[in-house]
């Protein structure tokens, strides 16, 4: 396993938690606008990870300039 799998399966596991964590929240409407963009935020930046174009052995690099343009 790469080093960039490992950063990314770190990432979504990460997010996995926060999404199990805002679920009821959520349902209960006690999740703010604030709370759902940062929630939101954190999995943009998973996607560009997953969609990411890298070379074998090359480390994970997500540029925030072009999450969520």
């Amino acid at each position: 396993m790469s080093t960039a799998d490992r950063e990314l399966g770190q990432m979504m596991r990460g997010m996995i938690m926060a999404m199990g964590l805002a679920v009821d929240d959520v349902e209960a409407g006690r999740y703010t606008a604030a709370d759902r963009e940062r929630l939101a935020g954190g999995l943009e930046l998973v996607v560009a990870g997953l969609r990411a174009q890298r070379r074998p052995g090359e480390r994970l690099v997500i540029d925030s300039e072009r999450v969520g343009s």
